[in-house]
């Protein structure tokens, strides 16, 4: 057996980064499935009339049409 040392990655998990990504869509499609369209949107405007911090919170839950689509999927589901 020769042992050879393992070489060190480095650069970007982008397995990590993805997986987050994804976990952040379904997790947008859940509440938008859950509490409606309109009160999510509500939701989301009183961000954007925050600060800085919520108004980028704003920008990242801002309803896509991958998670409008993913919460379709899910609304017979959950109510």
């Amino acid at each position: 057996i020769v042992h050879r040392p393992r070489r060190i990655r480095r650069g970007l998990p982008w397995r990590g980064v993805l997986f987050v990504l994804v976990m952040l869509m379904i997790f947008k499609a859940f509440l938008l499935a859950y509490i409606g369209d309109v009160e999510y949107a509500s939701r989301v405007a009183a961000l954007e009339a925050g600060g800085t911090v919520e108004q980028i919170g704003a920008f990242v839950m801002r309803a896509d049409p991958v998670t409008q689509y993913v919460a379709n999927l899910m609304a017979p589901y959950i109510k």
